[in-house]
């Protein structure tokens, strides 16, 4: 078990149990809120195999980010993202149809995401803060 300070305000907890799931618990003193995320290490999201080939910029974020897929890969017609706070809940998704797709932070809380890329035959996830 370890502890890690990410900020002064949060406090990030994670685990393995015996039989491989991955809990993560984070903490807001301020906010007094607690969230909990639970994976299983089997369910893990396939990486893409050219880690070059999509990329998220920036990962410490104000206002807005900018999913690029190289030219070797273009984005295929079920190309898709999906944003998620650390809880897992989903909180944006969308339709890839471009080289570069742009999506706005600027509604959302400073806290640590996750942003998954799917594709039709790959998945890559990226984490980002957003200040």
């Amino acid at each position: 078990m370890k502890k890690l300070l990410i900020t002064p305000v949060l406090l990030l907890l994670s685990m393995m149990t015996a039989s491989g799931i991955v809990i993560v618990y984070a903490h807001n003193p301020e906010g007094g809120c607690t969230s909990r995320h639970e994976q299983s290490s089997k369910s893990r999201v396939a990486e893409v195999s050219d880690s070059n080939s999509i990329s998220v910029t920036p990962t410490l974020v104000t206002d807005v980010i900018s999913i690029k897929f190289t030219s070797e890969l273009a984005p295929d017609e079920n190309a898709t993202y999906n944003l998620t706070d650390l809880s897992g809940n989903s909180l944006l998704s969308g339709k890839i149809s471009d080289q570069t797709t742009d999506i706005s932070m600027s509604s959302f809380p400073s806290s640590y995401y996750v942003v998954t890329i799917k594709t039709n035959s790959n998945a890559k996830s990226f984490k980002i803060i957003k200040r």
